[in-house]
């Protein structure tokens, strides 16, 4: 995983929810996101890596990932999943 050279802060989501398909193509990859809302991704099937405060976790089907506010998280480029990922404030 690459170090961080730009953090981009996702805006607040207020008082909703909504659930995005996730295809093979993120578009996240290498990509620091720091969340500003509750999130959960579903990975139906695929494989790669997922980086949540500098701790790596390995990807692979029919896997769940619960993010709360606030950690920095990226996708490593080897990374190729379909899933979804509802995301609540």
């Amino acid at each position: 995983m690459k170090s961080a050279k730009k953090i981009i802060i996702e805006p607040v989501i207020d008082d909703s929810f909504s659930i995005s398909r996730i295809d093979h193509h993120l578009n996240d990859h290498e990509t620091f996101n720091r969340l500003t809302y509750h999130r959960i991704f579903f990975v139906e099937t695929g494989a790669g890596y997922l980086s949540i405060d500098n701790n790596i976790f390995e990807l692979h089907d029919n896997s769940i990932f619960l993010l709360p506010k606030g950690p920095i998280y990226a996708f490593s480029d080897q990374t190729s999943v379909m899933g979804f990922s509802p995301e609540l404030p």
